[in-house]
């Protein structure tokens, strides 16, 4: 009887949050600064904080592997990039630094027990004073959130319909035809003037095109259930519902990288693949460059037989050269002259961010995946370009708790 109850959907939901109530999220209003820029006195009141949080709450550090999400709300003129702000912020969480205080291992034991890790970078609104800088972290079991998973598959079996009509509807329609309705215009546009707010209108179009391609790639909840279906008790039945495991990775902005790079000829190797993924990109998909629109990167590993990167030091390797060969925005860009056009028509399109000239990702996630009987030697990492505005509200870990609480 008991057993049938933990089966149903109230059991399973009840269950659910009863895990939920072990994630441990906090909030540290402070700027984030990179490992170079910090000081001493910031980096002991943000592990103080930190180790305040976790003993108010009667917590204590994690001790197996987790997931962990960390946010950051910057409201310096030119911000650091997320991958140096995450790896200093990691550090803080759990290295030894007796020159600042007693403290270790504060939130977990090392770097190798993240299995997911989430990375979101928000910018200041121009003009709105009430955005104070924040660091906001969440941690959870990585075995709770696989257990969640199960859940999961089950409320997503009974929306199936629900979500694959979402899935077809992000693929309908051709983002091409409001830029060529609107070249067919050109010629009505007269004057330096004119031919300025024709290059914005333009520029606008191609975001929103941009904006769309790079939506496509947003995981589906069935992708992300098969990513993890080896540590199903049973496999997730995808062909009964009608879905081809062959299939689900076919999408424009992504592509196979081989294996991780681990020794110093390897990583020379990893730089120049990861090089000529991204050139391909480039000429396969020519409107997406320049980069009007932020974009976001989701990086999937499985690691090698003979060794494993921890996840923060794989981002060192990949994201730099991705935005030294993207050149994303922050924030929109609409790449025209600012010097000849009305000034408040130019303060009204571009009002939302401070207006940031250093290329940087908005979001990235790092999925790392457990090896299988026919995962490669050497390992395997997926890539793929995501829309920036979407990172956040799209991540694995949300994209769960959204299936469980629809």
């Amino acid at each position: 009887m008991f057993d049938d109850y933990l089966n149903s959907k109230e059991g399973l939901l009840h269950q659910y949050f009863s895990r939920n109530k072990n994630q441990f999220w906090f909030t540290i209003n402070m700027e984030p600064k990179t490992k170079k820029a910090i000081k001493r006195s910031e980096i002991k009141s943000f592990r103080s904080q930190v180790v305040k949080h976790l003993r108010k709450e009667k917590r204590r550090r994690f001790r197996s592997k987790i997931i962990l999400e960390i946010s950051f709300l910057v409201t310096t003129r030119n911000p650091p990039s997320i991958q140096n702000l995450v790896k200093n912020y990691l550090d803080l969480l759990h290295k030894p630094m007796p020159n600042v205080d007693n403290f270790e291992q504060i939130l977990f034991k090392d770097d190798d027990q993240i299995q997911l890790l989430f990375a979101h970078f928000e910018t200041a609104k121009e003009g709105n004073k009430s955005d104070k800088p924040e660091i906001r972290i969440k941690a959870y079991r990585y075995s709770s959130f696989i257990r969640d998973l199960d859940v999961a598959r089950v409320f997503y079996r009974e929306n199936y319909d629900y979500y694959e009509e979402q899935r077809e509807d992000s693929l309908r329609g051709d983002p091409y035809n409001d830029l060529e309705e609107f070249e067919e215009y050109k010629d009505t546009y007269q004057g330096e003037l004119q031919m300025q707010i024709y290059d914005l209108q333009k520029n606008n179009i191609i975001r929103d095109i941009q904006a769309q391609i790079l939506k496509r790639s947003i995981l589906s909840i069935n992708n992300i259930l098969l990513l993890f279906d080896s540590l199903y008790d049973k496999s997730f039945p995808f062909q009964d519902l009608g879905l081809d495991k062959n299939l689900i990775w076919m999408t424009t902005n992504h592509f196979e990288m081989g294996g991780g790079p681990i020794l110093r000829n390897s990583k020379i190797e990893f730089k120049k693949t990861l090089h000529s993924k991204i050139k391909a990109i480039k000429n396969r998909l020519k409107i997406l460059f320049p980069l009007l629109q932020p974009i976001s990167v989701i990086v999937i590993y499985t690691p090698s037989a003979y060794n494993a990167l921890d996840l923060d030091n794989l981002a060192k390797y990949i994201l730099p050269k991705t935005i030294e060969l993207l050149d994303p925005p922050y924030s929109y860009k609409e790449g025209f002259s600012r010097g000849d056009i009305h000034e408040k028509f130019i303060r009204n399109s571009n009002s939302e961010n401070l207006n940031l000239t250093s290329p940087g990702l908005k979001s990235y996630q790092i999925i790392r995946l457990e090896r299988t009987s026919d995962t490669p030697e050497e390992g395997k990492i997926q890539f793929i370009l995501n829309d920036g505005f979407e990172g956040y509200y799209t991540n694995i870990w949300r994209r769960i708790e959204q299936v469980i609480l629809k």
